[in-house]
């Protein structure tokens, strides 16, 4: 799941800005499941809560970052 968010956003940044928007969607979306993907990991004790707290982080900036590509390019 995790390379799939880096190939959409490998795959986003090489299109045109028409092109862009459908991919960055799908990208948002990857981001969403891998947020509950980490939150069911930490649930059941997989991921310490130290670790899920540093990626939950990493996260919420990538879907921020991926967020406001979707607006700019919408514009």
């Amino acid at each position: 799941m995790l390379l799939d968010l880096l190939e959409a956003i490998i795959t986003a940044s090489n299109l045109t800005k028409q092109e862009k928007l459908p991919v960055l969607r799908q990208a948002s979306i990857k981001v969403d499941i891998l947020k509950v993907l980490f939150k069911l990991g930490k649930d059941i004790k997989v991921i310490e809560i130290k670790k899920y707290q540093e990626l939950e982080q990493m996260l919420e900036e990538v879907g921020k970052m991926v967020g406001g590509w979707i607006k700019t390019t919408q514009s």
